[in-house]
């Protein structure tokens, strides 16, 4: 999947990988240089096969994708109790309730 990675959060419990992404990356760095521009945001969440390597598959899902118009920007996200909480890196964060993917 093309996007750019920023930060990766791993989850204690289950070892899923939580990313938050910047889909389109010259968006987010014009951003962080006009904060009325918005810049999309996504999280994919990644979970291994096992719990150690080798992996033999890995599941990807696009847990959270938006253009920037609820939230510009996405740098980290979160899983707690079937919620997400998304941060960005210069607007505000966002709690969603998870409810499949």
């Amino acid at each position: 999947m093309y996007t750019g990675v920023d930060n990766i959060e791993v989850d204690k419990q289950t070892g899923d990988v939580w990313i938050g992404c910047h889909p389109v990356t010259h968006m987010m760095l014009s951003h962080s240089q006009n904060i009325t521009n918005k810049a999309g945001s996504q999280v994919l969440r990644l979970r291994f096969d096992t719990k150690d390597a080798p992996y033999r598959n890995i599941d990807m899902r696009e847990v959270f994708i938006n253009d920037g118009s609820m939230l510009s920007g996405s740098s980290v996200a979160s899983f707690y109790d079937d919620k997400i909480l998304i941060g960005t890196v210069l607007d505000k964060m966002a709690l969603c309730e998870v409810t499949a993917f």
